[in-house]
């Protein structure tokens, strides 16, 4: 249905001056992202100081300065990278990126404890994280309405408020602290959240002419992508150096 009413409803917004695919920038791009999130997974087993893992990280670093180069001076960019001086798109992209590096961290340790520790199988434990999800589902479509009387930026920090209320009240959750403490953590969560994407990918996609529309959506879901699987690699990297160690 969404695909039939967009072929009606979406206005066009194609770059009227057609460019050449930026093969080089989008190879670059896997290098670095790849060689990172492998570097931060394999960190634990392998130790951050050892050699593979030192070299992860130094590759990723090359692979990142050689695509800003490549994007500064290439004719037909995959991503202007100039883009980043407007201080709405970059804010924008950051609070997606975090968002989703926390909520991905929160979920992945999450359904862990809600299986290991309360002991609900894998089911109940799913259909317990639909708290997040609702929460969401209430909030996102207020957000317009919200923003209109208070304006963008003070939803977006009063969403990320709450998101942080919600990590802060799961970070007391105890191993006899039950589900309801997570509840409580992810319903806030999931109110924060629905405040601050609509905004803040509005944010993003207001801040590029039309013509530019399709490198605005693809940094949104980008952004979102990138923070979430740096917060699986990150926290789980983390879980695996401060708990696997303290396991007899």
């Amino acid at each position: 249905v969404a695909i039939v009413a967009g072929h009606f409803l979406v206005p066009t917004s194609r770059n009227p001056n057609r460019h050449p695919i930026d093969w080089a920038g989008a190879a670059l791009s896997v290098v670095a992202l790849v060689s990172l999130v492998w570097a931060i997974i394999e960190a634990p087993a392998n130790g951050w100081t050892s050699g593979p893992v030192l070299g992860a990280f130094g590759l990723a670093l090359v692979a990142t300065l050689l695509f800003v180069a490549r994007e500064i001076h290439t004719p037909y960019p995959m991503l202007d990278v100039r883009f980043f001086r407007n201080a709405r798109f970059s804010a924008a992209s950051l609070t997606i990126m975090l968002t989703f590096f926390a909520l991905a961290g929160f979920v992945f340790m999450a359904t862990q404890y809600l299986q290991f520790v309360l002991g609900y199988t894998p089911l109940q434990a799913g259909v317990r994280t639909l708290a997040f999800a609702v929460a969401m589902m209430i909030a996102a479509p207020l957000s317009s309405k919200v923003v209109e009387w208070l304006g963008t930026k003070r939803v977006v920090v009063s969403g990320m408020l709450l998101f942080s209320g919600g990590l802060l009240v799961a970070s007391t959750s105890t191993v006899g602290s039950g589900y309801p403490r997570v509840a409580v953590a992810m319903v806030l969560m999931g109110t924060g959240m629905g405040l601050v994407m609509a905004p803040a990918t509005d944010s993003i996609m207001g801040a590029l002419p039309p013509e530019h529309a399709g490198v605005g959506s693809a940094m949104n879901d980008t952004v979102r992508e990138i923070g979430a699987a740096f917060g699986v690699a990150v926290i789980g990297s983390l879980m695996s150096s401060f708990y696997g160690p303290r396991v007899i």
